[in-house]
């Protein structure tokens, strides 16, 4: 298989005119040969001008490209799966069209997935809270020398009420403790299922690269979730891999929380079909740990249900709708019975969705 580029970039866009420029700039300031990189934005029916920017782009230098599509999908699983098929580089990347890659990103994964035969490459990255001015480091299950930034799961997270007080005092603690890193930055792994405790990072797709033949080979896609479709094709392609490489003291993206009442995103905006898609993601999650014989998705899960906890608590829904999700959450049950936690997570879901 014979490739132009070295990396390919997926961009889902939509109406982001506001931060798009700052992303592709990212792009354009990397370390990397501009030339090795190919950038394909998939523009999913804007209404403001973001198509004028991306063709302005375009413009400019050969390697960006435009992908406009007929039809509205609402959610980046869509344009995403839609760069899959148009990539030419050996390589592949992803980036939100409101963050920004480190200027080394491209260079540091690239040189590390092809000097160590990798299909998968990833690091860390930083969440910024620009209104509040506050910078988290993500979290890693490993010891780091990355000291100037708290931890983003276990200090950052935003939960109030009982799930809060639970959170910050017992179920943090709990499920994301810390081990030793005896290998420097460098971990690799052969067997995820060796590794649990990588599955606790969030799913971060951005801090990733990928093989391109290893994702046309297994035919891997992003499911057709609003939220969780990236957590489920990290998941899924851990497992079908017996070479990941990660940085575990390696910054390579920022992740921006633009919470202004002008500036949210779709998964930000709480309602039926956000908490419908996100449960039924789980669901599906649980499904690809059973078919791999996992038996520690409550690893994966846990954290992902409470916070699921917390996001329906925010929604107002009906009866009907409920009972929409009291289904998904009862055909999860059987399957996800794996520890304590996860059955009692399970229970009070069900309780909730009752009263």
């Amino acid at each position: 298989m014979s490739f132009n580029y070295k990396i390919s970039i997926v961009m889902p866009v939509f109406n982001a005119s506001k931060d798009l420029s700052f992303a592709l700039d990212s792009i354009l300031n990397q370390t990397m040969n501009l030339s090795d990189i190919e950038v394909i934005m998939v523009d999913d029916c804007s209404t403001d001008n973001s198509l004028s920017i991306i063709q302005e782009y375009c413009g400019k230098y050969s390697n960006f490209k435009v992908i406009e599509l007929k039809e509205n999908i609402g959610a980046a699983y869509g344009p995403r799966n839609v760069g899959l098929k148009h990539v030419t580089g050996e390589y592949v990347m992803f980036l939100d069209s409101d963050d920004r890659f480190h200027e080394n990103a491209c260079e540091t994964l690239y040189n590390v997935a092809t000097s160590n035969d990798a299909d998968i490459a990833f690091a860390r990255y930083r969440r910024i809270y620009p209104k509040e001015q506050v910078i988290l480091k993500s979290y890693s299950p490993y010891t780091d020398n990355i000291s100037e930034y708290k931890d983003d799961l276990v200090d950052g997270v935003n939960l109030t009420g009982i799930i809060g007080f639970l959170w910050r005092h017992f179920f943090s603690r709990f499920i994301y403790g810390k081990l030793k890193n005896l290998n420097s930055d460098k971990i690799f792994i052969k067997n995820i299922k060796e590794h649990p405790e990588l599955f606790k990072i969030l799913p971060s797709i951005w801090t990733k690269i990928y093989r391109t033949s290893f994702i046309k080979e297994h035919n891997l896609e992003f499911p057709p979730f609003i939220s969780g479709e990236d957590l489920n094709f990290v998941v899924k392609s851990f497992f079908l891999t017996n070479s990941i490489v990660f940085l575990n003291e390696t910054i390579i993206h920022d992740y921006y929380m633009r919470n202004t009442d002008n500036d949210k995103s779709i998964t930000k905006n709480i309602n039926y079909s956000l908490v419908y898609d996100s449960i039924d993601s789980y669901y599906h999650c649980s499904e690809i740990c059973k078919d791999f014989k996992f038996k520690e998705s409550n690893v994966i899960l846990n954290p992902f249900l409470l916070n699921w906890i917390s996001l329906y608590k925010q929604s107002d829904l009906s009866k009907s709708e409920k009972g929409e999700l009291y289904k998904i959450v009862n055909s999860m049950s059987g399957i996800y019975k794996n520890g304590f936690i996860s059955r009692f997570l399970i229970f009070f879901i069900k309780v909730l969705l009752k009263t």
